[in-house]
């Protein structure tokens, strides 16, 4: 019983990781994809 409690906790943990590195994952594409649109918004205003 204590084996599959330890097992568990362990899955817990890197559930919690994979979810944090999702969450990093997406807050860098999110910000890349508001780069990218300050760029063309840029782009556009100094070449029109």
């Amino acid at each position: 019983f204590e084996d599959q409690a330890r097992k568990k906790e362990r899955l817990t943990k890197q559930f919690k990781k994979s979810l944090e590195e999702r969450d990093l994952y997406l807050n860098k594409k999110e910000h890349a994809s508001v780069i990218l649109a300050n760029l063309e918004h840029s782009m556009i205003t100094t070449t029109g």
